[in-house]
């Protein structure tokens, strides 16, 4: 059992198996209330990456391209029978190069791609990046409450955030450093998941993900937020729950 999959039994279920890539500073956790609405055929498989959970004594990656690189080999074994691929947040960037690599390697492809809170690849605005490396402590708590990634209970905790405030940093740097390459659109269905509170910007950013799919594109919204209180995360796991569904009738169409 590869440690990318929190999931313990999901190598070895049977079904649509559902890679989910948490938003910067999270983990495989982030996704645990979604096992109540997430059954057969799907197969909940939460990734964790290096340097949180089960990880923390591992480095986490601060460039896209080896996490992605890496993610690729240890995944591929299990992507032997159907899947889909999840991001929330900057996990959208990097489900969408794992789709990316896959396809310039021939592996097998997902029955669709979809993505939570993140603009088009190509898109992405100064507002988006953090410029992690310039942020004191303070300022880096700041934006993560402003952003509503952890609770108080860990982030006003100085003995957790100095163990966490390396991953933390590593995970935005990805998304900092990351720049889009253009190539082919994929050939593979896109799905993007918003809010219907989302401003003009962030909502054509969000609509802009229809470039990167010479298949299908899906636009979702959600009541309310997209981000991450309770309520609003069990919509968005519902909604993924019927895009993979529509996906794999589609698929079986094809």
């Amino acid at each position: 059992m590869t440690p990318w999959i929190a999931e313990a039994s999901a190598a070895e279920a049977s079904g649509i198996r559902l890679l989910c890539f948490p938003a910067a500073g999270t983990g495989a956790s982030f996704f645990a209330p979604w096992r109540a609405i997430v059954s057969a055929p799907i197969v909940l498989c939460p990734i964790r990456p290096p340097g949180r959970e089960s990880r923390i004594g591992e480095t986490a990656y601060d460039e896209m391209k080896p996490l992605v690189d890496a993610a690729v080999e240890a995944l591929v074994p299990l992507l032997d029978q159907p899947f889909a691929l999840f991001g929330h947040c900057s996990g959208s960037l990097i489900a969408f190069e794992f789709a990316r690599l896959l396809e310039k390697r021939g592996s097998r492809l997902p029955l669709a791609l979809l993505v939570s809170a993140q603009g088009a690849p190509d898109e992405r605005t100064q507002t988006s990046v953090w410029n992690i490396d310039e942020l004191s402590r303070p300022e880096l708590l700041e934006r993560l409450r402003a952003v509503g990634i952890a609770d108080e209970t860990v982030l006003g905790n100085d003995e957790l955030m100095d163990l966490l405030e390396p991953m933390i940093r590593a995970d935005v740097s990805v998304a900092d450093r990351y720049h889009y390459r253009p190539a082919q659109p994929l050939s593979v269905p896109i799905a993007a998941i918003g809010d219907t509170a989302e401003g003009d910007e962030r909502f054509s950013a969000l609509c802009g993900w229809r470039r990167h799919t010479a298949a299908a594109f899906t636009l979702r919204l959600v009541p309310g937020s997209s981000g991450y209180g309770p309520d609003s995360w069990m919509r968005v796991g519902k909604e993924v729950v019927a895009e993979v569904l529509q996906a794999s009738t589609q698929g079986q169409a094809r």
